[in-house]
């Protein structure tokens, strides 16, 4: 039997838009990945709300967000429009920091691009009251503490006066704890280790200043202490224990709330495959595929191909992601027989619990993902990960 899909356009009613959903698997290794879409750049139009006072706080970040992923351009133009807005003489404090938090969150700028945009604010902005205030702004947007600390050493890496650094870390370091201590159990290791950091850096602050330590030596050994940090989040999940169900996904950086879910009906009922779209708030989605016998209850390394099926017929992992119905920033399939890229880093879990009220119940985790896609993807490196439990509704994609 051919199993071959072919995806036609559909309006789904739970995205509320209407776009093209196209899967890797359906025709591997070429994509039918055709769209139309009118793409509006309203970039300088929000800021100008924005400076006028026709937007404001969370209001004017969503649209500034909003209109960044949307901008028709590269992330280099894209990069540059926000610079544009943090050098302008003409706006306020309060409109160049809703750019830099909106730039934090936005799905189609890379984390390397992020951490460059922070390197500008520091230089565009004209003094270090200001500066904290983007850094602080920046750090904050950004919900993954990984991205936090990359974005940290960015900042002091960019930062020209000792004291400032010195400064800065503290007060990041402090602002990153306040918010930790309001969550959830399972990260309080890390406060911890947080907090002994931020004493250390007041004992290397003392040193310097009383001449005991060359200031030089004192920020390497901040940054690998932050690096520690980084490194205890990525192994140890925080505190040690299994993270809650978040129900959202980070890219990135940026938390994006998974608002539904849909799996096929067809391949779900008579073949025993999942085909899954967790819908992101904002319009995109993140699409899965696996296959029972192979992968349900399993943790799949998203490192490495899988070995050859004995029948074309049993799924090999794909996961896919698209901010816009018009973008995909990568497709990674587990096809050996493909030159579809895998990822640098990553695991993922997904298990069908059951169902309820005659849906499939699923647990989904992706972990710790890093990947670059030059194949089929936008050509950037991008970190993922993401976790989900709840009930899928059917459909026929």
């Amino acid at each position: 039997m051919n199993r071959m899909k072919t995806f036609l356009l559909a309006v789904i009613a739970l995205m509320g838009t209407a776009g093209i959903l196209t899967s890797c698997q359906e025709e591997a290794p070429m994509i039918n990945y055709t769209m139309s879409v009118t793409v509006t750049n309203d970039f300088s139009k929000v800021v100008e709300a924005i400076q006028n006072g026709f937007l404001k706080n969370e209001e004017a970040v969503k649209k500034l967000t909003e209109s960044i992923d949307k901008m028709n351009t590269d992330q280099a133009g894209k990069l540059q429009a926000v610079i544009d807005v943090l050098g302008s003489m003409n706006l306020t404090l309060d409109t160049k920091l809703a750019a830099i938090e909106a730039a934090m969150k936005a799905q189609t700028l890379s984390m390397e691009g992020k951490l460059d945009l922070i390197k500008a604010a520091i230089e565009a902005l004209p003094d270090y009251s200001t500066q904290l205030e983007a850094i602080q702004t920046a750090i904050a947007a950004l919900p993954d503490y990984g991205a936090k600390i990359d974005a940290l050493v960015a900042a002091i890496e960019a930062l020209p006066d000792y004291s400032d650094k010195f400064d800065a870390v503290a007060n990041v370091l402090e602002a990153m704890n306040a918010q930790l201590e309001a969550i959830e159990d399972w990260q309080y290791g890390i406060y911890f280790q947080i907090s002994s950091v931020a004493n250390a850096v007041y004992n290397l602050q003392y040193s310097v200043d009383h001449g005991n330590t060359n200031a030089a030596d004192a920020f390497s050994a901040i940054v690998a202490m932050l690096e520690e940090i980084k490194e205890a989040i990525a192994n140890a999940g925080g505190g040690g224990e299994t993270p809650p169900v978040s129900n959202s996904c980070v890219l990135d950086g940026t938390t994006i709330k998974i608002t539904s879910a849909a799996i096929d009906r067809s391949d779900y009922i008579y073949y025993d495959e999942y085909d899954i779209y967790l819908y992101l708030e904002g319009g995109g989605y993140l699409n899965i595929m696996a296959e029972k016998e192979y992968h349900d209850g399993k943790t799949i390394d998203l490192t490495k191909k899988e070995e050859k099926r004995p029948s074309y017929e049993k799924w090999y992992w794909v996961v896919q992601y698209s901010p816009t119905s018009d973008t995909r920033l990568f497709c990674a399939m587990g096809d050996p027989k493909t030159n579809y890229v895998v990822f640098q880093n990553g695991t993922l879990y997904l298990e069908c619990l059951g169902e309820e009220d005659g849906k499939p119940v699923f647990e989904i985790r992706l972990e710790n993902g890093k990947i670059k896609d030059d194949f089929r993807g936008d050509g950037l490196e991008h970190t993922i990960s993401l976790s989900f439990k709840g009930s899928l509704d059917f459909g026929e994609f």
